[in-house]
Parts: structure tokens; C-alpha cells; sequence
């Protein structure tokens, strides 16, 4: 547990009521991580979901890797190909990521790794989903501001997209 108060030095939970401020705590821990290590993990199950107090966070997906040659076969029958590691974002300090932990089916879609060495709030996800079926409107609120997260995740991606091109 971590005290209320840290809870509220951050913009994402603006908005909250106290009662929830205080479920939001008693689901969390500060932990500390290092430069590689892997928070989350692309395709497996999420159990939590964090903030980032101080450091940064490597967002980051496997994609087939341009410079192998790929037999036809293994691309039809779905084997695993060879792959590269590429950083699509970077999450630093107040940010939220792993927020796919509240929407179904649970599951990480891409890689968190520590980009240097720091500090996280970890949510515990799996306790806040039940604490959502007692209080639907807190598991709303939680839902919607991930998709404000999503949406402006989306956003960034699309401007990144497009300076790409340029």
C-alpha cells in the first residue's frame, strides 16, 4: 500500500473520489526497476499497471525483421518468425502504461522495458477488476480515462506516422 496522497500528485486519477483514491493505493506498490528489464510482455496476461514516478520506460514490439529472409511456409503456417525488437514510444515520469490491464481480454500488447533505471507505482490489476465489480462507476472512470490514453497514444503515433513520411 502507498499513501493516498502519492495517488493524487497524478493527473490521471484527477477526478476520483476519495473512497476510490484510497482503493487505488491500497492496490499499489512503489517498485524500483532497471535499465532492460521487462515490466510487461507482449501477448501475456496483465496483472498490472503502473505509473511511472522517475526514469523511462521503453515501449516496444516485436516485428519480423526486414533483413532475414522469411520461407513462405512459416509466414502460411503462422511458425515464429525472425524478429526484431522496435521502440514505438517512450513513457517518463507521470505517465501511465500496461493500461490494457482493464480492458479485455487482459492481454499486453507490446513490451515494457526499462529504458534507464527508475521508479514505478504498480497497480495491482486483478484486485482493482473485482473492486470494479462492486463499484461500477469506478471501473467506468478507470475505462474512460484509459481511452483518453488510448486516444492520445493513437494521436502521437499518427503525427509520428506522418513525420515519417515527410
Amino acid at each position: 500500500m502507498i499513501s493516498p496522497e502519492t495517488i493524487r500528485m497524478y493527473s490521471f486519477f484527477s477526478g476520483l473520489s476519495n473512497e476510490q483514491i484510497i482503493h487505488l493505493a491500497n492496490a499499489a506498490e512503489i517498485i524500483d526497476f532497471e535499465k532492460g528489464q521487462y515490466l510487461i510482455e507482449e501477448e501475456k496476461p496483465l496483472e498490472n499497471f503502473f505509473i511511472v514516478i522517475e526514469g523511462e520506460i521503453a515501449i516496444t514490439t516485436k516485428v519480423p525483421d526486414p533483413e532475414r529472409a522469411h520461407e513462405t511456409s512459416k509466414m502460411i503456417t503462422g511458425e515464429e518468425l525472425e524478429s526484431k525488437e522496435i521502440q514505438t514510444s517512450v513513457i517518463e515520469g507521470g505517465n501511465v502504461f500496461a493500461w490494457s490491464a482493464f480492458i479485455p481480454p487482459y492481454i499486453a500488447t507490446a513490451n515494457a522495458k526499462g529504458l534507464t533505471s527508475g521508479k514505478a507505482i504498480q497497480f495491482d490489476a486483478l484486485k482493482l477488476r473485482e473492486i470494479f465489480k462492486q463499484d461500477p462507476q469506478f471501473g467506468y472512470l478507470m475505462t474512460q480515462k484509459s481511452a483518453q490514453l488510448i486516444r492520445d497514444r493513437m494521436k502521437d503515433l499518427r503525427i509520428e506516422t506522418l513525420l515519417c513520411k515527410v
